[in-house]
């Protein structure tokens, strides 16, 4: 009970649940919203190289957490490409635009695990769409963006929900990235530190099961709301 104690009325461990949340919220929101955008493009145009777009977009889920946070280093690290390269055309320190052990070099490290695994879920919803009502609506006069925003996205709302409650839970769990890019203080990263650092498994255990309840809690509340709305004519 102490361990429960501590975890349930230490500001600390608030603070770590807080930085959970927005941050998982936040990447989540912005992986999907990418992902349709991506999906949509790929579904409904016909892209040059195609197969190897969906093969590069593809290509993120299979790489660990702790090699995408390696590659943000390499990528936006002191010594990284695209700091030297910002340095060089700014004339600035790349020191002062380093930006791997960031919030921001860490949100770029959720993005591109997230923003496939919204891509793979949406591009399977955007299979099932009604596209005479789509058709419909453009004879009668609608644009590309009413379109979308009438038919299309009520159309895709489950699949949206359904997309953002994968990566929501991705989010919450990625470990590796989160471990070499400790730029926030958040439930992951506060359980390595409670078994490397201090020892305490049975306090990194009382956050564990908190943790598990919570996402738990969340995907059967939102797989409620992953109901199909058919647009009908």
């Amino acid at each position: 009970f102490v361990a429960w104690e501590t975890v349930l009325t230490d500001p600390a461990y608030w603070w770590v649940a807080f930085n959970t949340l927005w941050f998982a919220a936040v990447t989540a929101a912005v992986g999907v919203v990418i992902g349709i955008g991506v999906t949509h493009a790929l579904e409904k145009y016909n892209l040059p190289g195609e197969r190897v777009l969906v093969a590069i977009l593809s290509f993120p889920i299979a790489l660990p957490g702790i090699v995408v946070a390696f590659m943000i280093v390499v990528l936006l690290g002191r010594q990284g490409l695209v700091t030297n390269l910002a340095a060089l055309v700014t004339q600035q320190s790349s020191i002062d635009l380093a930006s791997a052990y960031t919030v921001g070099g860490l949100f770029l490290g959720y993005i591109f695990s997230l923003i496939p695994r919204a891509t793979m879920v949406l591009r399977g919803t955007y299979a099932e769409l009604n596209t005479a009502a789509e058709e419909a609506a453009r004879a009668l006069g609608a644009s590309p963006a009413q379109t979308f925003y009438h038919v299309t996205l009520p159309e895709i709302r489950p699949g949206v929900i359904a997309a953002y409650i994968l990566t929501f839970r991705t989010a919450l769990a990625i470990f590796g990235t989160v471990l070499i890019l400790q730029s926030l203080d958040v439930a992951t990263l506060q359980i390595d530190k409670e078994l490397n650092v201090g020892f305490n498994s049975q306090v990194a255990g009382v956050v564990g099961v908190v943790y598990f309840i919570f996402v738990l809690g969340f995907t059967f509340t939102a797989l409620r709301y992953v109901e199909t709305e058919v647009v009908e004519i």
